[in-house]
Formats: C-alpha cells, structure tokens, sequence
C-alpha cells in the first residue's frame, strides 16, 4: 500500500474565491449510467477509468455495492465490503486495503494492464492524500476487450454466469467519468481530482461530466459517444466537487 498527500490549500489551481460553486451530476441509489458497447477505438492494452463520486452511506456491514464495472464475456470491477475497495474479477475479490469515505468527495482510478494482469487502484481522499494499491488478477486475461460496457454503480454479469451481485448497494453522486487508454501517474489522477476536465488531454478517449442535468441519455464531451441513465433509482443533482472551486488552469 502506498500512500501520499497534497494538501489542497497548497494547490497552485486553488482559487482564492470561496463561494461554492456548483455543477451538475447524477444520484444513484440501487441503479446505474451505462456506455454503449465500446469499439476498439476506446481499447487499449493499458487502460484506465477515473470517477469523481461521494458516496452517501454504506450498509450495516460495510458493503457498498459495485462502484464500476466493465463487462464482455468476464467482469472486471470495483466493488465495496467491508469499508474497503476490492478489485472483482467475475466472482474473485481482491481486496486493496483501501477504506472508503463517505459524505466526502473523492476521486477513484482503476488502471487495468492486460500485459501483466497488474490493476492499480487509485483514491484521492478528501483532504487531500492519494490512498494507492496493486493486485495482479492473472496475465493476459483480456479483461477490457472491445464490444464491452462500461457501467457505474452496478455490476454486470455476463449471459454464461451465474455468479451473485456483490453485496450492498451503490448509493451515491458521481459527477464525472473519464477514460483514458494509458495508465496514469499519481500526479496527473491529483491533478485531475483538483481541477476541470473540459477538453481533450492526453490519452483521454472519453469523458462524461454530467452538464446535461435533465433526460436519461449523458453525451461524451470528447466523441459524442453517450451513456445512458437507469429509468430506476438516477436522478439530477447539483454536485461541488473540488475543482468546482478551481480556475480552469492555462496554458
């Protein structure tokens, strides 16, 4: 387990106005948003996948439900029980010791790198220090293949599987999905924790900020791809995640 911090008063992007300002994002309780199938133009050998979330509350076990998932004919997840993230492949769990906050706005970031099986996952917590783990999940396994879905706040259990839901519910805001076909640095995951993402950066195949605050259908701000919206248990909210705060930095 590794673990840093940079404080957020001592960020270079603070803005030194402390109205809150808000945007919008979507409520999940016991529902999901979900990408259509992704072509390979989205797939790489190394990918990663970043939310910006708070989660509202857990159950009486510590079980939280899936954060995200990614599925084609196996599951690749993030799953919450016991207070902790876990790593779920299909019905397998390997837990990160990472523990979960709630009430707070944290960003999460899993890199799965299909070469190596390794999957890092990533947590900025609310003040400010970057929580960060490694499993291996075996070599080669193809668990990110083109033609899959990539889901939050649910699990997906391919047709050929009978393996049960992780326990609990995702309860919670996400205000923004970012998907990137390289695996990112501690820095830039901080960087982006703490700052807008409007726009093309490096790496980055899609991005979802949730600006439509009506409908059940989220356009990608990268490549027009949507996300649609559970009919069930999703609604609008306005959000004010850290880099609400922020100036947008430039160049």
């Amino acid at each position: 387990l590794e673990s840093f911090k940079v404080p957020f008063e001592s960020n270079i992007f603070k803005d030194s106005n402390q109205e809150i300002a808000t945007s919008t994002g979507i409520s999940l309780n016991n529902s999901w948003v979900s990408t259509k199938p992704l072509s390979e133009a989205y797939i790489s050998e190394n990918m990663t996948v970043e939310m910006t979330m708070k989660i509202h509350e857990l159950d009486e076990n510590g079980n939280g439900g899936t954060v995200m998932s990614f599925s084609k004919d196996q599951t690749i997840g993030v799953t919450i029980s016991d207070d902790q993230f876990n790593i779920r492949v299909d019905d397998v769990s390997y837990p990160t010791g990472i523990n979960v906050q709630t009430g707070e706005w944290t960003t999460i970031a899993m890199d799965y790198n299909n070469v190596t099986g390794n999957v890092r996952l990533s947590y900025v917590n609310a003040d400010g220090s970057l929580d960060s783990s490694v499993v291996n999940v075996g070599i080669g396994q193809d668990l990110i293949p083109a033609r899959g879905n990539l889901v939050a706040g649910a699990w997906q259990t391919p047709p050929d599987q009978v393996s049960p839901s992780p326990p609990g519910s995702f309860i919670g805001d996400i205000d923004r999905m970012l998907v990137f076909d390289k695996p990112l640095s501690p820095a830039e995951i901080m960087l982006h924790s703490q700052t807008p993402v409007n726009g093309l950066i490096d790496g980055l195949t899609m991005g979802f900020n949730f600006g439509a605050a009506e409908g059940s259908i989220v356009p990608d701000f990268i490549t027009g791809h949507e996300m649609s919206v559970s009919p069930e248990g999703a609604s609008w909210v306005s959000t004010s995640p850290p880099y609400t705060q922020m100036k947008e930095p430039s160049i």
